[in-house]
């Protein structure tokens, strides 16, 4: 992996990483993400992408060969407080989204455990709501569009950036809850 990514962004799990992975990789962008699923279905080693590990330990057996870590892939891309959306990576904390729109008054209306840990890929991943879900809907509600790395390391995206732009299968729903077993959402 290190001749994929470089040494500095393999590294060995720590904490609850332990019992979810033998390896981390920390990619930084979603080529990355494709080059690394392409090389891990030709070598058959098995990957999962990872936020703390915690969820992924208690629903596999063993851990799997790479973990896929996003937090280097953290920023937000395009936020429209007229429009009420915003488009982030995977590695973006529930907290650093909150503090991006809270100079507008604006929050995004999910309520997981550990928002100062939870990145918006694991809580989507995860289908991680909470209790404003009962007032504001779930976070399956939430998502308007989803890009992911698939099978054979192919970039997939749904939906769009605004509400009246998305058309055709609804993957956010289908990725919303998946647990990575579709793909690396990114």
């Amino acid at each position: 992996m290190q001749h994929l990514l470089g040494a500095d962004r393999v590294r060995e799990p720590a904490g609850a990483e332990r019992l979810a992975a033998l390896t981390v990789v920390e990619p930084r962008s979603e080529a990355e993400i494709a080059e690394l699923v392409r090389k891990c279905e030709s070598d058959r080693l098995t990957l999962a992408p990872i936020n703390t590990g915690r969820l992924l330990a208690t629903i596999r057996r063993e851990p799997v060969v790479v973990g896929v870590a996003l937090n280097r892939m953290a920023p937000v891309t395009a936020y429209e407080p007229d429009d009420m959306t915003i488009t982030v990576q995977a590695g973006a904390t529930l907290e650093a989204v909150n503090g991006c729109c809270a100079g507008r008054q604006q929050w995004l209306p999910a309520d997981p455990p550990s928002p100062r840990s939870t990145t918006v890929g694991a809580m989507v991943a995860a289908a991680r709501s909470g209790p404003f879900r009962l007032a504001e809907g779930s976070v399956r509600d939430l998502v308007i569009g989803i890009r992911f790395v698939g099978r054979t390391g192919r970039i997939v995206h749904g939906g769009g950036r605004v509400v009246k732009n998305v058309a055709g299968y609804d993957l956010m729903r289908v990725m919303t809850g998946s647990l990575g077993t579709l793909g690396v959402i990114t």
